[in-house]
């Protein structure tokens, strides 16, 4: 039997039917790079369908609809940035080329299944790669970086966890230790009082009214920012148990630069939800947000729920594209509301 018949016939015995187009595009996409002799960047940029004239890493992000949405924003030209190229690291000193390659934290050893599903999602994303390990020898200059898995709070833990990328080890030659700190962006965030405030406001401009607080996510976060193609080798794990190593090609959870980057998305949505305006808001919405969570406050009179609703929402979608928008972590309208840890209760006053 020719020897590719022999491999995918492997492939359809042991693989369940969920992975198997996984696994066939892990194949195929290993063997192409292998047989073009591409280098990383080139090869990634193959991947995501960069050219000269749409270098765009992340086709969901259009820099003309956030040019539009976000008019008066002053800190505009950073998520631009970004668009048009994705993050470039910028690196206080080089990490050692590694000989020997960071095994995976023990979490993920009776946890497995967890960090391979977290993982294909993210291939399906677009937001990694998943290869074949003999690709090191092609790429020596790739840092692997150790995987661990971590419980999600009320989930079962055999099918459910959070998977971290520990991009602090080792300690002196890890990832976060040669970013050039000097380089990221620090993240500037107002203090979570501002919605206590804000409801007690509202209470005086709408005497008898119901103040209601809600709370809406952004799917993802860090991860719909593009790492650029020639970082992308800084950001690798593996999973030895199957041979395969992982390219992260989106800011990871755990990268010293992640919450700084995705602050200009962030502060991006947040401008565009402040600048709608209605009868019961000529100023805009009350655009209160902490990394990727955005609380709204509004005196329940008219539409004025509703309205603030489609408002943030629309401003998700718009600057970082079609499902942004994580329904599941959007509350109801609340009097009582907890968010960020912390409980605002309108009725209370406190």
């Amino acid at each position: 039997m020719h020897a590719n018949a022999t491999t995918r016939r492997d492939l359809l015995l042991r693989t369940p039917r969920a992975t198997l187009a996984q696994a066939l595009a892990q194949k195929a996409l290993s063997e192409f790079a292998r047989r073009s002799g591409a280098s990383l960047p080139t090869f990634v940029e193959w991947v995501r369908g960069q050219t000269p004239s749409d270098y765009r890493p992340n086709k969901n992000l259009t820099p003309a609809v956030l040019n539009e949405v976000c008019k008066g924003y002053e800190h505009l030209e950073e998520p631009q940035k970004i668009v048009h190229n994705g993050v470039e690291v910028r690196l206080g000193k080089e990490p050692p080329r590694q000989t020997q390659r960071t095994p995976n934290n023990g979490s993920t050893r009776d946890r497995l299944n967890v960090l391979r599903k977290k993982i294909r999602k993210e291939q399906d994303a677009g937001r990694s790669l998943m290869l074949d390990r003999h690709l090191l020898k092609q790429w020596p200059e790739i840092i692997i970086s150790p995987f661990g898995v971590v419980d999600k709070s009320g989930e079962d833990v055999n099918v459910s966890g959070r998977t971290i990328h520990d991009l602090s080890y080792p300690e002196g030659t890890s990832i976060n230790n040669c970013t050039d700190q000097g380089s990221t962006i620090k993240p500037m965030y107002t203090h979570c009082d501002a919605v206590a405030t804000e409801i007690l406001k509202i209470k005086l401009d709408y005497p008898g009214a119901r103040v209601r607080v809600m709370a809406g996510d952004v799917a993802a976060a860090f991860r719909n920012i593009s790492v650029h193609s020639n970082s992308v080798y800084l950001f690798a794990g593996h999973i030895e148990e199957d041979d395969i190593i992982v390219i992260e090609l989106a800011a990871p959870f755990g990268w010293t630069g992640s919450p700084g980057f995705y602050e200009t998305a962030g502060g991006a949505i947040a401008h565009d939800h402040g600048s709608h305006t209605t009868k019961q808001f000529p100023g805009g919405f009350f655009n209160y947000h902490w990394v990727d969570n955005h609380i709204n406050v509004v005196a329940d009179v008219g539409p004025a729920c509703d309205d603030a609703n489609r408002s943030l929402r629309y401003a998700m979608d718009m600057v970082l594209g079609a499902g942004a928008t994580n329904t599941k972590k959007f509350t109801g309208w609340n009097a009582r509301q907890r968010v960020l840890g912390l409980v605002f209760d309108s009725i209370a006053d406190s």
